[in-house]
């Protein structure tokens, strides 16, 4: 029982640590202006961590500003604040969501 309780606790936090080497590649690809391969880096961060926050919000960014994908901005957009919902842009991330909503109507 507990060398498989040590096993999953290591199984854990190796994939945490996977999900934040993929989200800091993210940030770099995006820096290098080479955003597919950020979006498919922030991707590869969600499916190891389907809470990081930071991950939505930066695919919202490169959907909204770069790709020009309202939709799956503002959907990246509220999963940001649902996982986040004490955020400090808490109010300027939701004028975003509405304003990308509204275009889309």
């Amino acid at each position: 029982k507990e060398l498989t309780d040590k096993v999953a606790a290591l199984e854990h936090n190796l994939k945490w640590e996977r999900s934040l080497y993929q989200y800091n590649i993210g940030v770099v690809y995006a820096q290098a202006q080479r955003y597919d391969e950020a979006i498919d880096a922030y991707k590869k961060a969600l499916e190891l961590n389907p809470k990081s926050a930071d991950a939505h919000y930066n695919l919202g960014l490169l959907y909204e500003r770069v790709k020009a994908q309202p939709n799956q901005a503002a959907w990246h957009y509220r999963r940001y604040l649902e996982l986040n919902p004490q955020a400090e842009d808490r109010e300027e991330v939701q004028q975003w969501i509405d304003m990308l909503t509204a275009a889309v109507r």
